[in-house]
C-alpha cells in the first residue's frame, strides 16, 4: 500500500479557501483561516465560478445510496442502514464508515466520483470498515443531529455501538483518506 504525503501548506489553504468559497456561495459567513494568500482564493473562486454549486430540492429516497456496484478497486458500499451496519460490524469486528452526504452536494458528488473509487481507497477500507451512504436530508437527518454534523461531506468512523471514533469534514484527497482510514483502530468490540 502507497504512504502518501500530509498535505503542505498551499493543499491546506486551498482547501480552507474552497471550503469558504462554498459557504460563500451557498449564503454563508466563514471566516478564512489567517495564512493563506489571494492565489488560494483567487483558485478557489475561479474554480466555483466555472462549476457553480446549485442548491436542488432533496430528493425522495431511501437513507441507503444507489446499490449500483462500486467501480473496480474503490470502496464496496453495503446497502444497510445504520443499526445494521453496526452489527455487522461488530460481529466483523470493524468500524462503520458512515459517508454523510446530500443530492444537491458538488463536493459530495467529487469524493464519490475521485476518492471512493480509487483502487487504493478501496483497499483500505476492506479489511477495516463496514461502509455505508447516507443521504442526510432524506432519512439521515437524526444522524446529522445526533453527531452534529454542520456541512457535507461528512465521513463519520463509529464503533459497533455507535459511539463516535474519527470525523472527517468535506472534500479530502486520497492520500489524506488513505492515511486517516491507516490510523484507524484495527479491532472493535
Amino acid at each position: 500500500m502507497k504512504n502518501y504525503p500530509a498535505p503542505d501548506a498551499k493543499s491546506r489553504c486551498r482547501s480552507i479557501a474552497r471550503r469558504g468559497a462554498l459557504a460563500v456561495s451557498l449564503g454563508f459567513a466563514l471566516p478564512l483561516a489567517a495564512g493563506c494568500g489571494k492565489a488560494a482564493r483567487h483558485e478557489v473562486a475561479a474554480d466555483f465560478e466555472a462549476h457553480p454549486v446549485v442548491a436542488a430540492p432533496p430528493a425522495a429516497a431511501s437513507t441507503v445510496a444507489s446499490k449500483d456496484p462500486p467501480k473496480k478497486g474503490g470502496v464496496a458500499f453495503a446497502s444497510l442502514g445504520l443499526p445494521e451496519a453496526l452489527r455487522r460490524a461488530g460481529a466483523e469486528k470493524k468500524l462503520v464508515m458512515v459517508d454523510l452526504y446530500t443530492d444537491w452536494c458538488g463536493w459530495c458528488k467529487k469524493l464519490d466520483r475521485e476518492v471512493f473509487s480509487h483502487p487504493d481507497v478501496g483497499a483500505a477500507t476492506s479489511s477495516s470498515v463496514v461502509a455505508i451512504k447516507i443521504n442526510a436530508e432524506a432519512g439521515g437527518e437524526s444522524l446529522t443531529s445526533r453527531y452534529q454534523v454542520n456541512g457535507f461531506p461528512t465521513i463519520l468512523f463509529l464503533d459497533s455501538k455507535g459511539k463516535l471514533v474519527r470525523r472527517v469534514e468535506g472534500f479530502v484527497g486520497v492520500g489524506e483518506l488513505v492515511n486517516v482510514l491507516n490510523g484507524l483502530p484495527r479491532t472493535q468490540a
